[in-house]
């Protein structure tokens, strides 16, 4: 399942591909960055993906973009941009989707001049720089009760472009409610750690290296758990000790059965997994390669 991000920074794709406009070749990406350094990771999106149906308005009024759907969502540059464009996003609800404007309208897809759309946007929703976007942005999210994730502090250089990127330590969120916590900063294989996480106010500890998902029930049990070179796992619901470090994942299926997955020399599962109960399947362990640090 996708990261979830629950900003979505949409740019006009009119105004983008318009050599002779103030704002060609502006998409937003710095924007996008500002609310991923914030912990808010954001989707960047073209406006004509409204003009394809692709992004959309749900069943809850909230917008829509496949599986994702968004709390905040910043429109930029609406210059030259369809009046479809315009009623749709007018038609999303403020109260599940919060849209802030950056930029004006006052010419059509084809060039004709037409009322500022700045004359009937909601005051309270429009904003003047993408400073104010982003603080703005993140006020909302705020208010509405969205949880933050770990700050994109990385640069990815590529292409003669700059953008932020996720660390090699941080927790992450998936759309399906997943968190995932990563700690790859001395090692490639994976960090060893072991600590008490919280997640949506279930507390749990675990000992690891690399990398550990879980995923629990609105009552707080466990029904997703993967992990690299586990040692322990312990929730309310949920213990696991482990005589050696071990690769797995189980999940919960419909009746509340565990079905699972490890990596092992041997096939027998360890006997700490075999009192889980369930069915498990046995992969071979793969051949260990020599490690190395990460420069820096």
């Amino acid at each position: 399942t996708p990261l979830d991000c629950p900003v979505a920074v949409i740019f006009g794709h009119a105004a983008a591909m318009n050599w002779s406009h103030a704002n060609y070749a502006e998409t937003g990406v710095a924007l996008a960055d500002g609310f991923w350094r914030s912990g808010r990771p954001a989707d960047l999106i073209p406006s004509s993906e409204i003009w394809n149906g692709s992004l959309r308005m749900g069943e809850d009024g909230r917008l829509r973009y496949g599986p994702q759907s968004y709390d905040v969502a910043v429109f930029i540059n609406p210059e030259f941009e369809p009046a479809e464009t315009i009623a749709f996003l007018e038609r999303v609800s403020p109260e599940r989707t919060t849209i802030f404007l950056l930029g004006d309208r006052t010419m059509d897809f084809e060039g004709h001049p037409t009322e500022r759309l700045s004359q009937s946007w909601p005051k309270d929703r429009m904003v003047g720089s993408k400073e104010e976007a982003l603080e703005e942005g993140l006020k909302r999210l705020r208010e509405m009760g969205v949880a933050s994730q770990s700050p994109a502090t990385e640069v990815l250089k590529d292409f003669g472009y700059e953008s932020a990127a996720p660390s090699r330590h941080g927790m992450a969120r998936l759309i399906d409610g997943t968190h995932l916590f990563i700690h790859g900063e001395k090692s490639a294989s994976g960090d060893r750690v072991a600590s008490v996480f919280q997640v949506d106010g279930h507390e749990f500890q675990a000992d690891f290296e690399g990398v550990l998902g879980v995923r629990f029930d609105n009552e707080g049990q466990v029904v997703a758990l993967a992990a690299g070179g586990l040692k322990s796992f312990r929730s309310n619901n949920l213990t696991l000790a482990l005589d050696k470090r071990l690769d797995f994942a189980l999940k919960r299926n419909q009746r509340g059965e565990i079905e699972g997955i490890y990596y092992n020399e041997s096939e027998a599962p360890p006997k700490e997994m075999e009192d889980l109960g369930g069915r498990w399947t046995w992969k071979q362990f793969p051949r260990t390669l020599a490690t190395r640090p990460i420069k820096p």
